[in-house]
């Protein structure tokens, strides 16, 4: 253990995993002896080496079948979760297991059954983390129960406890079935396990200066956040920044924020009028590590030199103006109007929720194109939630033409519209009642060469017959018109 450790402080790290049972071999590692006095000679070992315990590794498996195999392994996970209290490691890290002794991938793995018997056997674990003052972290693993990061965000729903956290290694998602696709995985990911826009930065600090960040901050009875003097490296000199990039340390450009939490930051919305929020104080990422700017930076740039002058966006974002305010202020530009507009809804059981580009197909254009609507219809169907008048406005006018529709950014209603198909196929049927044949039937072709090849067969075999075939429906059937 001591050669290893002078490697790792050889090599510049300044924080260790540590797994017991497999990197000490010269001390005996059970249960029995954790005591408080290895706790000690191990914080010894590895301060001398200037590196902290970051993570105490303890990787078993919570789905074993084997009843008396569990009571072990329960016994095992309370045993390290005091041992890294004593250690100061502040985190227990593990793996989600798999429904058999061998902890083998096998199909079960991934099934809901699998994942309700691990979030049963994990919540007394986390109780205990709870009362010892030690998160305990699971790792999302392909071939485990915890295979993706949905079933990532279902356990941490399930448990809702401070103490339950992620590790997240984006590589162990990955398998045969989806490597190609790993740039969307990990995008999934963040969005899915992120709870803001620079949490994935944030992470990068370590564990403990989190912790101590966060302690002075309750002990002063101040706001949570990195800002001000808990802006950790925002007084560092150019000199000793450049010096830790050369070293190889992670780094991030944060906006340096003069704002004061105490005031408030003022700003009249198109929609909702006037808007009052607490003043932005946080030093946000503005550029990651891999030189992508973040959505922060990337808005109040792009939207300066395009000239824009209002931005139309979720009102998922309103909590985020003041930042954008505070750096269109600092970097002397005008800032532009905001139109924060309500999200989409959907029944579910009962419930309205909001419309989910992950849960609900219905929320990409593209399921619509597939099913064969007319874009014309999509629209019209968008303008008609839009603005409250619209209908109204083609039943006067008899006509679907939003060229012509005076559109108002003061109708667009507070409350996020219910989706209604019903009424998108209602608006569907009356645009194609409407087309010429002729247009009609070259938007059949179209969509038939992609969507219906036993369609497009029949087109192709005869497209005079199959014209036929929609002129005399046409002539036989009535066409509302309003």
């Amino acid at each position: 253990l001591e050669r290893r450790l002078q490697i790792a402080k050889e090599q510049g790290f300044k924080c260790g995993h540590l797994a017991l049972s497999k990197v000490i071999s010269e001390y005996p590692t059970g249960n029995s002896a954790l005591t408080p006095g290895f706790a000690l000679y191990l914080k010894k070992l590895f301060e001398a080496n200037d590196l902290d315990i970051a993570v105490l590794g303890c990787y078993l498996n919570l789905a074993d079948p084997n009843e008396e195999k569990m009571k072990q392994t329960y016994a095992r996970y309370l045993s390290n979760i005091r041992f890294a209290a004593l250690l100061g490691a502040g985190v227990v890290g593990s793996e989600t297991g798999a429904v058999n002794e061998a902890y083998k991938f096998e199909e079960r793995n991934h099934s809901d059954e699998a994942l309700k018997l691990f979030i049963e056997r994990l919540r007394p674990v986390v109780e205990y983390a709870e009362k010892s003052g030690v998160i305990f972290a699971i790792e999302p693993v392909y071939k485990h129960i915890v295979c993706n990061p949905k079933r990532a965000r279902i356990v941490l729903d399930e448990i809702a406890s401070p103490n339950l956290q992620i590790i997240f290694d984006p590589v162990n998602l990955l398998d045969i079935s989806n490597y190609t696709r790993r740039d969307e995985v990990f995008e999934e990911a963040m969005d899915i396990l992120g709870d803001g826009p620079d949490e994935a930065m944030r992470a990068r600090l370590s564990e403990e200066t989190r912790s101590a960040i966060r302690k002075a901050q309750e002990e002063s009875k101040v706001l949570p956040g990195y800002y001000g003097v808990y802006a950790r490296d925002r007084n560092l000199s150019n000199e000793e920044r450049v010096a830790r990039i050369n070293a190889g340390t992670p780094w991030v450009i944060r906006f340096r924020s003069e704002g004061d939490h105490e005031r408030k930051t003022k700003f009249v919305d198109a929609i909702r009028g006037g808007i009052e929020l607490q003043d932005n104080d946080t030093d946000v990422v503005i550029l990651k590590s891999d030189g992508l700017p973040t959505y922060h930076f990337a808005h109040v740039v792009d939207d300066h030199f395009m000239r824009t002058t209002m931005i139309t966006r979720g009102e998922e974002w309103i909590p985020s103006t003041p930042i954008h305010l505070d750096m269109f202020r600092a970097l002397g530009w005008k800032a532009p109007k905001y139109a924060h507009i309500p999200s989409i809804m959907k029944l579910d059981h009962g419930n309205k929720r909001k419309l989910s580009k992950r849960k609900d197909p219905e929320a990409a254009v593209s399921y619509f194109l597939e099913q064969g609507y007319p874009t014309q219809a999509l629209l019209v169907y968008l303008m008609s939630i839009a603005n409250s008048n619209f209908e109204e406005w083609t039943i006067a006018h008899k006509s679907f033409d939003l060229s012509a529709f005076p559109f108002s950014i003061k109708k667009i209603a507070l409350e996020g519209a219910l989706f209604d198909q019903d009424k998108l196929n209602y608006f569907s049927k009356e645009i194609i009642a409407r087309m010429p044949l002729e247009e009609e039937f070259e938007l059949v072709k179209e969509y038939a060469k992609g969507h219906d090849a036993a369609l497009n067969a029949q087109i192709e075999r005869d497209p005079e017959y199959v014209a036929k075939i929609r002129a005399k429906t046409t002539r036989n059937s009535p066409i509302s018109i309003r």
